[in-house]
């Protein structure tokens, strides 16, 4: 069985991007290294389509049905 491990390293940004990114991340409730991750993987699994599955969004929960009857 291949365990599957992350890797950490340091990226150097403009500090009117590193702004913005900090700007993007808080207003998702979430901190910039997160953002940063999610994006340089979405970017990787877009370049490399073929090696990575499509990424989903959300838990994929069934749309939510209305009540169409009447309670009067």
């Amino acid at each position: 069985m291949q365990v599957l491990m992350s890797d950490r390293f340091s990226i150097t940004l403009p500090e009117e991007i590193a702004a913005d990114l900090k700007i993007w991340a808080e207003s998702e409730g979430r901190n910039k290294a997160n953002l940063a991750g999610f994006l340089v993987e979405t970017a990787v699994r877009q370049r490399f389509p073929d090696k990575y599955p499509p990424m989903t969004v959300g838990f994929n929960k069934p749309p939510r049905q209305e009540n169409t009857t009447s309670s009067s």
